[in-house]
């Protein structure tokens, strides 16, 4: 079954399915269901007292871009940079974002409070197309 998935990911990207696909961006929003204990996703800008930032918007967005939120250093230096938070940006971050930070800062030690990871690619790429509808 994985790899009918993985072929399936795949034909898509060769097929240029965008992130507008209404499908991917459903199971999308099956997947952040893990995503919701720590993050809010409401047009409302509070982050609703969660652990990490309301997500609403953050498709294309500039990290560490949300007033009420308290980021570490490590998401400040990213914005610094000029960094956005990509589709491809947002896979690699979300599948291990102390690596990532580390790797697009240069610097071995970063902070962030983002302990979770997605592993499965496709899990990821659903749950990215999923937030980039909401802005």
């Amino acid at each position: 079954m994985k790899r009918v998935l993985t072929l399936a990911g795949a034909l898509a990207l060769v097929a240029g399915v965008t992130a507008a696909d209404p499908a991917h961006a459903a199971d999308g929003e099956t997947v952040f269901k893990k995503c919701s204990s720590c993050h809010n996703l409401s047009a409302d800008k509070d982050h609703g007292k969660k652990l990490g930032p309301n997500l609403w918007g953050v498709v294309g967005s500039k990290p560490a871009s949300k007033a009420d939120y308290s980021y570490s250093d490590s998401y400040e230096k990213l914005a610094a940079k000029g960094e956005t938070w990509t589709k491809e940006n947002l896979m690699g971050y979300v599948e291990n974002p102390k690596k990532f930070l580390s790797e697009k800062l240069g610097e071995k030690k970063v902070k962030s409070k983002m302990t979770f990871f997605l592993k499965d690619e496709e899990e990821r790429s659903a749950v990215i197309d999923f937030l980039a509808t909401k802005k």
